[in-house]
Order: structure tokens, then sequence, then C-alpha cells
């Protein structure tokens, strides 16, 4: 469920799925006594259509053909563009004829070397890794752009996760004056360590339309103070001030301000290389 706290001013709430938090905005929507509301006919505005509240809820529990397509052409060309590889926490496998952890009874038939030990590679640094895709984006900015973002995110999860790596991946955004005389910081969990890497289910968290339409409107959720007109009224401190609420990772990499190829393609060769240069 998501939690509601006030500090410094700011309100702040951390849901535990897209899916939770839009059910919860919905609902806030209907009983706020005195609601934001976002227009829903702007299929402009969001990359998809929608009538009614009931649609963006139950948006985010069905696939998304058309944002499935663009992402994944997405990471296609970041993966073309010949990234650099994280240091590897995999376990290698060694063969030695003086010891190890076990015995390999096959090798030991065939003469060759017979003990096995799988040592993990030795590298520095955390094993776990928090991923936060900083939502926030100026009305101007196109929603196609958008998913550049994301895309940036979910391919750093992909290579870190295929070295070795446990990725945490969160959405998150930082509105300044959301609220008469307050700020509010909003983050949704999309995938703990661990977890599968579902496509799917984690384009919904950086697309244009859950942020323009939920994230706008989670507002609401804090029923004793009146909301603003706040979209394009951004922090200038972003998200990173509120980023320990969410874990005790003290190394989290955030993803913001990234709305082409060569904007994603330039932040994850630099995060591998700032974790390559932490692990040597």
């Amino acid at each position: 469920m998501y939690r509601e706290t006030t500090e410094d001013k700011v309100e702040i709430i951390i849901a535990e799925s897209v899916r939770e938090l839009a059910q919860a905005v919905e609902v806030a929507n209907r009983e706020h006594p005195h609601p934001l509301s976002s227009e829903l006919d702007r299929e402009y505005f969001y990359g998809r259509p929608f009538r009614t509240w009931d649609d963006v809820t139950a948006a985010t529990a069905e696939p998304w053909p058309e944002g499935l397509a663009i992402v994944e052409k997405m990471l296609a060309q970041i993966g073309e563009a010949n990234m650099p590889k994280p240091v590897s926490r995999r376990r290698k496998t060694r063969f030695s004829e003086d010891g190890g952890d076990e015995v390999d009874y096959d090798r030991l038939r065939d003469g060759r070397a017979f003990w096995r030990s799988s040592p993990r590679a030795n590298a520095s640094g955390p094993s776990t890794i928090t991923i936060v895709a900083d939502m926030r984006a100026a009305c101007s900015v196109d929603h196609r752009d958008i998913l550049w973002r994301g895309a940036a995110a979910v391919a750093l999860t992909y290579l870190m996760e295929q070295a070795g790596y446990r990725v945490e991946l969160w959405a998150a955004q930082a509105e300044q004056s959301a609220f008469e005389n307050g700020d509010m910081f909003v983050a949704v969990c999309l995938k703990r360590p661990g977890d599968p890497v579902d496509l799917g289910s984690l384009i919904a968290g950086v697309s244009a339309w859950f942020y323009r339409t939920v994230g706008f409107n989670a507002a609401n959720l804090v029923k004793n103070r009146r909301p603003t007109s706040f979209a394009g009224f951004d922090r200038k401190d972003g998200v990173n001030p509120f980023i320990d609420r969410l874990n005790s990772d003290e190394n989290k990499i955030v993803v913001e301000k990234v709305w082409s190829f060569s904007a994603a393609c330039e932040l994850v060769r630099g995060t591998v290389d700032q974790l390559v240069t932490r692990a040597e």
C-alpha cells in the first residue's frame, strides 16, 4: 500500500506498483474535496487515448503493444551502439588438479583436472544497484521522446543484471508548488532486486501517459491540502533530496532529462564507465 508522510512541507508518497498508485489516485480523484483534474481527451499529449479514469487504471494492468514496440526498437538501437560492459560479478567455474569445492566425476574418468570451484569475480563496490527514472518532463517534450528515458533505465537494468548485479528500479517525480505552500515527491517501484525484467510491466511506469495522468493527479492523495495546477513546476534539485527514502543504497543512479537516442547512449555509457572505475 502506498504511504504518505510530510517532511518540511513536502508530501512524500511511495507506492509498490504502478497499478497500486493508479487505483489509489482514481479513488482520491472522487473523494478529494478540491481535486486537481487532468483532461483525459488529449491523446497527442499522453501518447494513447483515454476516456475515463477507469481506462487509465486498466491501462496499468494491460499490455501496451505500441509502447512495447517503441521501447524494444529503442533498446535495439542502444544495443547496437557498442555499450561498455560492467565488471562481472557472476561466478566462473574453474577446474584444478590440486583441490576445490567438489569433484566433477566425468572429468575424473577422462583423466582431466577434476576439482571444481566457482569463485565470484573479484569486483569491489555494491552488488545491488538502484536505478531511479526521473519521471518529470516539461509539457513541450513529446510523449515519444519521453520513452527514451525509460529505454535508458531498462538498458542499464539489463546490462547490470547480465553482469550479475541485482537491480532495483524506481520511477519518481518531485514537483514544486504541488499544493498551496507545499511540494510533493512521488515514487513507484517498478522492479525489486531478484525480480525478472518484465519489459511490458516496466513501460507504464516510464511512460508519458502514466506521469501526465496518475503522476499529476497524485496530489489528490493528500486530502487535507488543496492541490494546485503544478504541471511543469519542477523542483530545481529534482528527485535527489528524496531518493534516500526508497532504500539504503548510497549509490543510486538517477536517469533524468534523456529525450533522444544520443542522450540515452551517453547516459548508459557514462554510468557503466563510472561503475567500472568504482570497481577497480
